[in-house]
């Protein structure tokens, strides 16, 4: 899951070491004061330690780090990558670098933007690569999802216990610097749909006329579900699942029920002028992103291994967050 960029993001961040490292707030100065009529708020990281921010007009802006307990004697940085703010121990920062660790779990920014932050939520979602064929994960992480295909485990860890998950990912059996046991750690972020405006002159009109329809292709769309009542799907879905928080396959934003159109859409409902691309596909229904628009990062990866358990030989997901 790292992107093509993080070396030279990488690169960023280590220049900005020689200028922005700091003390624990038990050895610093007090935090600067929020900004006049602006609450602060607290997000704490995956080692147990709580960062202090708060909103202003040019973005989150850190205030400050108490470490968490046994962790005074750890050096912090702060680095501010475009108009994220980053907060980054000094025992983090090597297993960054090295990938095991997703950055997105020290983006202060990124956390509060995703409703990450302490007033939000009491825990931190991850997702956990495992080594080999270990399968056992860090205790104090509760388990919310497997995925055999990828060797990976979505987690839930309370953000109180994220200090002792902490020291296990460090030391013992399960120290990624290791990677007997876990080998990778992510933060299990946020997407949300990304498409809203359908395909464009394609072609797909001459491919229907010389008879290439896709007819009988199983095809997947992974996104906010779909509406079955909806004349140019009823005859197009063969399979449908829900994955996410919902509890229904049922596309209570419109997102979905759209691509899932746009790909087979049998045209009924406007007597074949809006036929999909693909009118004869077969489409499996996975619903990845609530109705808000938005989900996790596990559930897509759930949607994908069903998809192909399924059958499916294309998968479509009209969806996106940030880099990872």
């Amino acid at each position: 899951m790292r992107s093509r960029v993080t070396a030279a993001v990488t690169m960023v961040v280590t220049a900005a070491l020689v200028m922005t490292g700091f003390a624990p707030a038990a050895t610093a100065p007090d935090p600067r004061p929020a900004p006049a009529g602006t609450p602060p708020l607290t997000v704490t990281l995956v080692t147990g330690d709580r960062v202090t921010a708060a909103r202003t007009a040019h973005g989150v802006q850190v205030l400050g780090v108490d470490p968490g307990p046994g962790r005074d004697h750890v050096m912090f940085t702060r680095a501010r990558l475009g108009d994220h703010e980053h907060v980054y121990p000094a025992d983090a920062l090597p297993l960054v670098e090295a990938a095991r660790l997703d950055r997105r779990l020290f983006d202060v920014t990124g956390l509060v933007e995703q409703g990450y932050d302490d007033a939000s939520r009491a825990d931190l979602p991850l997702i956990i690569q495992h080594a080999r064929q270990a399968r056992t994960l860090p205790y104090g992480t509760q388990l919310t999802a497997t995925f055999g295909r990828l060797g990976m485990s979505a987690v839930s860890v309370r953000k109180r216990d994220t200090g002792g998950v902490w020291r296990q990912l460090t030391g013992g059996p399960y120290a990624l610097y290791r990677g007997d046991n876990v080998a990778a750690v992510w933060l299990d972020g946020q997407v949300r749909a990304t498409l809203d405006e359908s395909v464009r002159q394609i072609g797909a009109d001459r491919a229907h006329v010389a008879g290439v329809t896709g007819a009988g292709v199983p095809v997947a769309v992974l996104d906010t579900g779909y509406d079955p009542g909806h004349p140019d799907l009823a005859e197009a879905v063969v399979g449908s699942k829900d994955f996410t928080t919902d509890g229904t396959v049922a596309d209570g934003h419109g997102h979905g029920t759209h691509v899932a159109s746009i790909v087979a859409g049998r045209g009924t409902a406007s007597g074949g002028q809006y036929t999909g691309v693909a009118p004869g596909a077969k489409l499996l229904v996975g619903k990845v992103l609530t109705r808000q628009g938005t989900g996790r990062e596990s559930w897509v990866l759930a949607g994908m291994e069903w998809a192909v358990t399924a059958g499916a030989r294309i998968v479509n997901m009209s969806l996106g967050g940030p880099p990872t």
